[in-house]
């Protein structure tokens, strides 16, 4: 479905690399660190869109952001920190899951006053 769409707009330039998970991935228990989703998730894809002058930008963005709702459809929500999206919503539960509660505690800790952040940062706890 989403190359039949893909293929319907050849003059823009979508990438979607697909990073598959398993494997040595899952030999380390998810308690263990703070990537919570080592037994959950299968496969990461990541888009990568440039944009075609013949076209607005915004209908191509639009367009990409509609192949990225149809594959979430089939998806867990849990997604990896290494590929970052500033556009992502609830990144920080999406990113760590239930290590964020734990995570909080060590930013408290560690980093009191956020000098180490950035948009998608660990944030300070409430």
């Amino acid at each position: 479905r989403a190359l039949a769409k893909m293929a319907r707009w050849p003059d823009v330039g979508l990438s979607i690399n697909v990073d598959l998970m398993g494997g040595a991935i899952e030999d380390v228990a998810p308690a263990d660190t703070a990537f919570p989703h080592r037994r959950d998730i299968t496969m990461s894809a990541q888009f990568e869109l440039r944009y075609a002058s013949t076209r607005p930008r915004a209908n191509q963005l639009a367009w990409m952001r509609s192949i990225q709702a149809e594959l979430a459809s089939d998806a867990t929500g849990g997604t990896y920190v290494n590929y970052p999206d500033r556009d992502l919503g609830g990144y920080a539960a999406r990113y760590w899951g239930d290590k964020l509660e734990r995570l909080h505690a060590v930013k408290a800790r560690y980093d009191p006053g956020n000098v180490f952040q950035h948009a998608q940062s660990i944030p300070l706890p409430n």
